[in-house]
């Protein structure tokens, strides 16, 4: 279990990270990133995440977490809480 977690934290990590999204490390501000995570994952362009929009391997517990309004989307707002809690 602890493997797991393991795993799905350092998933989530890649997932947020700058370097996936292109930009060397530390550039921007969190806005900025999470408009760049959106726009690279947001396949239907609605502003949002979905679950089946995402690629990567990513837990529903990790996905639940930082959806924190539980409406089954990761919004920009939620993305930059996420981004904070990082640093």
């Amino acid at each position: 279990m602890k493997k797991l977690w393991l795993l799905s934290g350092l998933t989530l990590g890649m997932f947020f990270s700058c370097q996936t999204l292109g930009t060397s490390s530390g550039s921007g501000n969190h806005s900025e990133r999470a408009d760049r995570i959106i726009l690279r994952l947001d396949n239907n362009k609605d502003g949002k995440i979905s679950k089946s929009e995402i690629k990567y391997p990513m837990t529903d517990n990790i996905f639940n977490e930082n959806d924190s309004n539980g409406d089954g989307y990761l919004t920009k707002t939620e993305i930059i809480e996420y981004l904070n809690k990082k640093n």
